[in-house]
């Protein structure tokens, strides 16, 4: 379970920061990236095949592809950070809330005590955002090496 929960981390962090680059792209004239104030309210482009809807929300951004969402609620110039309600949206979109275990509410609840073990592992760094809410990015242990974790740290 560990393991493929990593596994699915490593590629949300990988498609938050490429969905962020193109949004950027496609926002190349707005220069605000802390409050968003001259960036669209929507954005659509094609990415990899599939149709995606980035809508402006406070001072981040939503991302939908078909039934994929990736949230960045905070901090678009740091695409390397993300909390645990964030990846746990994401895993409820693509329909992998089973590799929390049993069905119930406490699963958002095992995110954040999986991150919270990762941190103390070395396989996530917690940080603060600019409002002090606990935001990680992926530690030397939690990136990939060739695609393949073996030793044990997933």
């Amino acid at each position: 379970m560990r393991k493929e929960l990593l596994t699915e981390l490593q590629s949300f962090c990988r498609l938050q920061k490429t969905l962020l680059e193109k949004w950027r792209g496609h926002c190349s004239d707005s220069r605000d990236i802390e409050l968003l104030l001259d960036f669209p309210k929507k954005v659509q482009f094609e990415m990899d095949g599939r149709r995606w809807d980035a809508v402006k929300h406070g001072t981040g951004v939503m991302f939908r592809g078909d039934d994929l969402l990736v949230d960045v609620p905070r901090e678009i110039d740091r695409p390397d950070l993300f909390d645990s309600d964030r990846f746990f949206d994401y895993l409820q979109s693509k329909r992998l809330l089973n590799l929390l275990g049993e069905d119930g509410p406490g699963r958002r609840a095992k995110v954040a005590e999986l991150f919270s073990e990762w941190t103390k592992e070395g396989v996530l760094e917690r940080r603060s955002d600019e409002r002090g809410h606990p935001v990680f990015s992926l530690g030397t242990l939690g990136e990939p090496m060739n695609g393949n974790r073996d030793d044990g740290a997933a």
